[in-house]
């Protein structure tokens, strides 16, 4: 990219970027809390540099300037006169990257101080990443010479077009070599003086931090209402569903007890409670038994209606079910498809659990090798045990 010295001379229309005299900027110092952030670190940069200068802010124009690892909490910012920004931000072509301050346009390098001569016989001088000065000889000598006397010295001093005579006896006097050859001033150095290569396009004076913020706010605020409430409406919802949950669950609690207390009065008055719908079942085919008397065959459904909560299970495959008949005993002979002999085993708990005794007929591999097949017979519990 290519900078020009002033605003208003003929821009090229290749990318290029514009500098504007560093004299016409004031790079003012604050003295702000580390973790004070955002708008409340601004609102009192504004209170100190409106206090110090004793005039009104709104005609200045206010840049923050953060340095290396500031991000957030920068100490220093660049003000210029708005008026003066305006007419400088008019003279800028469609293919300017950005407007600098003079002293950010010169290389740069860790430890080196840049130095050139502007039209006008200003020293523009460069001392750090986004730290400089333009200003008549006398006076930038003498800021120079405060900042010699305060701040770090630099290695070296790099002036292209030659150093003024007291530039050069300032720098003597402190022992600061000055070098008019790029590479020697990276061999005093230790690295090679860049231009645009230390975030200066960052520091674009055609850009005003506080317009921008004022446009989102404008963009932002007309929604603050129909934002609100799609929170609020969401929050009455949220509330609506626990409330909705707790209902819910307090009368699945209702309902449990309920039926707690009905099994208990009525079928199983002891005992623990594992699976009510089998030991239901089973209390009701009790009553059944009883009623029927024990002579009388059951009914064929009442007999199947045993094995069915036993047989009901993602493991239990049925190839045959039918009803079997030794001597006064009823029972259900089945041909089971099953995984293995660990779910035959738990078939078995099952019907134990329904009343029911299982015993194993015979059991062997399927013929296709996927599982086993298992004949067993179903009969219930007490007839069994009565009959031994």
């Amino acid at each position: 990219m290519q900078a020009l010295a002033r605003p208003g001379t003929s821009a090229p229309r290749s990318p290029h970027v514009v500098s504007v005299p560093g004299s016409e900027l004031s790079v003012f110092p604050l003295d702000i809390p580390a973790g004070l952030r955002g708008a409340a670190r601004e609102r009192v940069a504004l209170r100190q540099i409106s206090a110090e200068l004793g005039q009104d802010i709104a005609r200045l124009r206010i840049w923050p300037l953060a340095g290396p690892g500031e991000a957030g909490a920068w100490s220093h910012v660049l003000i210029a006169d708005r008026d003066l920004c305006d007419d400088w931000r008019r003279t800028c072509g469609p293919a300017c990257r950005a407007l600098l301050p003079d002293f950010l346009v010169l290389p740069w390098a860790d430890g080196l101080w840049s130095f050139a001569e502007s039209e006008d016989g200003h020293w523009v001088v460069r001392t750090g990443t986004i730290a400089g000065l333009s200003a008549e000889p006398e006076i930038a000598r003498a800021m120079l010479d405060a900042a010699l006397r305060t701040g770090p010295v630099p290695k070296a001093i790099y002036a292209p077009g030659g150093a003024p005579a007291d530039l050069d006896a300032l720098a003597a006097d402190k022992g600061i070599k000055v070098f008019a050859s790029a590479d020697d001033a990276q061999n005093a150095t230790g690295a090679m003086p860049r231009a645009f290569a230390h975030g200066e396009l960052g520091v674009d004076l055609r850009v005003d931090p506080q317009a921008a913020r004022d446009r989102l706010r404008r963009s932002v605020l007309p929604w603050r209402w129909p934002i609100l409430a799609g929170g609020l409406a969401f929050g009455l919802w949220c509330a609506l569903i626990v409330l909705q949950t707790s209902q819910i669950t307090a009368q699945d609690r209702q309902w449990r007890a309920e039926t707690t207390r009905l099994v208990r009065e009525f079928f199983v008055p002891s005992g623990p409670l594992i699976d009510i719908r089998l030991q239901v079942a089973r209390a009701l085919d009790r009553l059944r038994a009883a009623s029927a008397g024990q002579g009388e065959r059951r009914d064929p459904l009442d007999v199947m209606n045993w094995v069915f909560p036993v047989l009901d299970h993602d493991d239990v495959a049925m190839e045959l079910l039918q009803l079997s008949e030794e001597g006064a005993q009823d029972g259900v002979l089945a041909i089971l498809g099953l995984p293995d002999f660990a779910a035959l085993d738990g078939t078995g708990t099952r019907a134990e659990l329904a009343g029911l005794s299982m015993r194993v007929i015979s059991s062997g591999i399927a013929e296709d090798g996927d599982g086993i097949v298992a004949q067993v017979l179903f009969q219930r519990a007490e007839t069994e045990g009565e009959d031994g």
